[in-house]
């Protein structure tokens, strides 16, 4: 099937919807092959529902329709799994790292929707990666939830200096983990997922 040109617009674009003239025996079987918009006044909500669902049928979203992203920095795998878990029935794209030298290459390219970030981690701590990803310009206003199995009041000081919107106390349970992504990000519930 030709896929369709996309354009600004919908104006007199032809959209395929499905199979091909063909013969079969002696007769000639008709389908309707494309759909064509044609009135420039026609309904506009038509028309943006039209668009959204052949960007669907070719797989294609736009940067509204994308899906969430959350990022974990955590020393501790059972933590990144229970983050998993906790975020799987939700409609988002998970990335947990080990360590911030595994997570920085990733966080200089991207900005994650939220970020979760463990304090005590070897090598650096949360707070001071926290203060070196402020210093990157796409990073400024990234939401951060610190995370932390101490509750030192010097911590909370430093984490809220930096901007960080939360810190919790682990051990943390999958509903707090959910309610906290929901309270920060527009997520759905996932449809392919239980």
């Amino acid at each position: 099937m030709a896929k369709p040109v996309i354009c600004n617009h919908l104006m007199g674009v032809r959209f395929p919807l499905g199979a091909p003239h063909y013969r079969s025996g002696n007769a000639l079987n008709f389908t309707p092959k494309y759909l064509t918009i044609n009135s420039r006044f026609d309904n506009f909500f038509k028309m943006v529902r039209s668009k959204f669902i052949i960007n669907k049928m070719m797989g294609l979203t736009s940067m509204t329709d994308r899906e969430p992203t959350v990022v974990v920095v955590d020393d501790s795998a059972t933590s990144i799994s229970l983050y998993r878990f906790s975020l799987e029935p939700l409609s988002i794209k998970f990335i947990g790292f080990k360590t911030p030298a595994e997570a920085m290459p990733y966080l200089q390219q991207h900005q994650p929707d939220l970020l979760f970030l463990d304090i005590i981690m070897p090598g650096m701590d949360g707070l001071t990666f926290l203060r070196r990803l402020r210093e990157l310009s796409h990073q400024k206003n990234t939401r951060v939830i610190m995370v932390t199995s101490k509750d030192y009041a010097q911590d909370r000081s430093i984490a809220k200096q930096l901007g960080a919107l939360e810190f919790l106390i682990k051990p943390l349970r999958f509903k707090e983990i959910r309610d906290i992504v929901t309270r920060y990000i527009n997520v759905n519930p996932s449809v392919n997922k239980p």
